[in-house]
């Protein structure tokens, strides 16, 4: 029994170990089968001392380019700026010209913006008339701006008149006028009487630029001075059946009068003769008073201007 154990524990030895050499020969074939791949790379084109040499030559090209642009920066500065000769240049003025004296008694005045023959001659005190035979023009002359106007103060002989240069006037539209009954009613205010059948007449259309203003009552209270100005700050207009009136329906029928651009009228409540320049109602009394609104209207009663007068006392102007 003991020699039949010993024989079958040596075979089964023996089989381990066949078994075990088996098991590592397919190991080791498995290991060699599983081995990663070395990887390769592709030599180099370049050699180290030729990058830097190809680094160098770039640098050289852009220090070039510097020096080019400094050479021509430099050439640029050193040329000298454009110069522009005064005299080429327009005159430049500033603010309203004062007036000059062109000889003794003679003042030049420059035309500004809004001036007028009346309102200048009211400024240096002197006659509309005489301003307008001095410088040889007429009402109907349009005062132009940087016009140049002799003013004959006292002593005033000009040694060469210069007639300025006169802008015809457009002629004035004719305006429609069909008196009404109140309108006839209040004709008494008129420098003359009127015919008891008035003529219709037939508005002619035209495109006309009405900017009529009162600027002021002078003297209000006081039949003898008192008037009432206006200014015609558009084009030439045919007064005739405008009125003037006031809150109390005191009214003045304007007659035919052609009122021309930039030029100015006063309606004086006193008798007298109508000039281009004043106008006069031929009152025995007062028509205005202090608190009065004053409104402006034409021929068909639309109103283009209205006046407050002021309750302080009326002062001459």
């Amino acid at each position: 029994m003991p020699i039949r154990i010993r024989f079958v524990t040596g075979l089964m030895a023996i089989v381990l170990a066949g078994a075990g050499l088996l098991l590592a020969s397919d190991l080791s074939g498995a290991s060699a089968q599983l081995t990663t791949p070395t990887p390769t790379f592709p030599a180099p084109t370049l050699a180290p001392a030729d990058y830097q040499a190809t680094i160098d030559a770039q640098q050289q090209v852009i220090e070039s380019l510097q020096a080019t642009v400094t050479a021509q920066f430099m050439t640029l500065s050193a040329m000298p700026l454009p110069t522009i000769d005064p005299a080429l240049l327009p005159a430049v003025t500033t603010g309203t010209p004062e007036p000059t004296l062109a000889s003794e008694g003679c003042v030049e005045h420059v035309v500004q913006a809004g001036d007028t023959v009346y309102e200048l001659a009211q400024q240096y005190d002197v006659g509309w008339q005489d301003v307008l035979a001095i410088n040889g023009i007429d009402e109907s002359t349009i005062l132009q701006i940087d016009d140049v106007l002799i003013i004959p103060l006292e002593g005033c002989v000009p040694s060469t008149p210069t007639p300025m240069p006169t802008t015809p006037a457009a002629p004035g539209p004719t305006l429609a006028v069909t008196p009404t009954a109140e309108a006839l009613s209040l004709a008494t205010n008129t420098p003359f009487d009127l015919p008891e059948d008035l003529p219709t007449f037939t508005p002619v259309p035209t495109a006309v630029t009405v900017r009529i203003a009162i600027t002021k009552v002078v003297d209000w209270g006081s039949v003898n001075t008192e008037a009432v100005q206006i200014v015609n700050g558009g084009d030439v207009v045919n007064l005739q059946g405008w009125t003037l009136s006031n809150q109390a329906g005191t009214t003045f029928l304007f007659p035919e009068v052609r009122f021309s651009p930039g030029s100015a009228i006063r309606i004086f409540s006193r008798p007298g003769t109508n000039t281009p320049a004043g106008l006069f109602w031929g009152r025995d009394t007062a028509a205005w008073a202090a608190g009065d609104t004053l409104t402006l209207a034409d021929s068909t009663g639309q109103v283009h201007a209205t006046f407050e007068i002021e309750t302080a006392p009326p002062s001459a102007g």
